[in-house]
């Protein structure tokens, strides 16, 4: 008896019962596919955090200099020249600078015991692209050059303006990962963000000007602080000890091939044309199943008024 009463039930409700159904199939799959792919995700991006120590937070020092600082004689010096902020003290006596900057990291490790700081030198340029075309290059110079000043460039006519953000590379916090080449070992070599120097068709070996220096170009380059995108709301794309603006997605894909070569990641699947269509008639399909649902129930509404206005 029980189960003609669940046959006739399934008979009377199957629009309902299928319209659910398909409900908790997507769900399900929904639910499948981002737990898979955000795990995917995840695992590698810590351990690639952890291995090149990417800072728990930053902290930002004044750009000036204290009242206690300013008893130091040479400061009081420099003051008296008219160099107040620490960028010109930097210029004007780079010993001086550090050692301020050693004795503010030490007053506040001594007060933050549990913490740890490192200097994080960078500053932000704005410069000339003059690429060279692979047809006006020279055949005995198999590394290229790119000039940023304009002068004897053969693509001057195509010069773009370009924002970098020059990083200093540290040693213990926010290490670099080297993904081609070698670390730059002198200040007349510099590491690019691979996704720049492909959009810019740079390659390594080549040679790079920033204002009136020279650059060889040694390596591409990822940091922890500026290469991951979901961690903050603007991203730079790392032009390594060169950061131009912004590619987020583009450098998180980056990031990506990085982690499924180096740590195994899984990439989530991705959604094609033929998906998003499918997807688009099942959502047809509940419509339709949901609107027929009701217009049932109402007629049934409407015919149990009428009896009983006809019985009345």
């Amino acid at each position: 008896m029980l189960f003609k009463n669940v046959i006739r039930t399934l008979r009377k409700k199957w629009m309902q019962l299928t319209a659910i159904g398909i409900i908790i199939i997507l769900s399900s799959l929904t639910y499948t596919m981002m737990f898979y792919g955000l795990s995917g995700i995840e695992e590698p991006t810590e351990t690639y955090l952890s291995d090149y120590s990417q800072e728990d937070f930053s902290v930002e020092f004044l750009n000036m200099v204290t009242e206690s600082e300013s008893s130091n004689p040479k400061v009081l010096a420099l003051l008296q020249q008219g160099i107040y902020s620490l960028s010109d003290i930097k210029r004007a006596d780079s010993a001086l600078f550090y050692t301020l900057m050693n004795d503010r990291k030490t007053a506040f490790e001594k007060v933050y015991e549990d913490f740890s700081l490192e200097l994080r030198e960078s500053k932000i340029v704005n410069f000339e692209f003059y690429p060279v075309q692979a047809d006006e290059a020279s055949a005995d110079d198999a590394t290229g050059s790119i000039s940023s000043d304009g002068s004897d460039s053969p693509g001057a006519a195509d010069a773009k303006s370009h924002k970098a953000l020059l990083i200093k590379d540290s040693e213990r916090i926010n290490r670099s990962f080297i993904e081609e080449g070698r670390k730059p070992s002198d200040d007349g070599e510099i590491a690019l963000n691979k996704i720049y120097a492909d959009k810019n068709s740079i390659k390594i070996g080549d040679s790079l000007s920033i204002g009136e220096k020279s650059y060889q170009i040694t390596d591409f380059v990822l940091m922890p602080d500026y290469t991951l995108p979901m961690f903050g709301y603007f991203a730079y794309s790392l032009v390594s000890y060169l950061i131009s603006i912004p590619i987020s997605v583009v450098v998180l894909k980056g990031l990506m091939d990085v982690f499924a070569t180096e740590y195994g990641v899984v990439l989530p699947l991705e959604f094609k044309p033929v998906h998003i269509v499918i997807g688009l008639l099942m959502l047809i399909l509940i419509f339709f199943t949901g609107t027929m649902v009701s217009r049932r129930k109402i007629g049934k509404i409407e015919l149990q008024e009428a009896l009983k206005t006809y019985g009345e």
